[in-house]
């Protein structure tokens, strides 16, 4: 179970998933395996297992590669 605090974070994914249509979830992990293994995709027991997941792989990038992408996509206002 993935929790910090009081919430569980995958209970939480699962009532957003299954009720909030027009919520979505953008996750991302430093270390391969680590969001595999906080989502359980493969666990029956899972609160997630058998919903819709996409992966998407990528290298590292450098700082300033990162600031560039959440400055286009994301947060446009990000300064320097």
């Amino acid at each position: 179970m993935s929790k910090a605090t009081w919430v569980d974070f995958n209970m939480l994914l699962t009532y957003t998933y299954d009720n909030l249509r027009y919520v979505k979830f953008l996750l991302s992990g430093s270390e391969v395996g680590v969001l595999d293994r906080f989502l359980r995709v493969n666990d029956p027991e899972a609160p997630l297992f058998g919903r819709y997941i996409h992966f998407v792989s990528t290298r590292r990038h450098s700082p300033d590669e990162s600031l560039d992408f959440l400055r286009r996509g994301c947060w446009p206002s990000i300064r320097d």
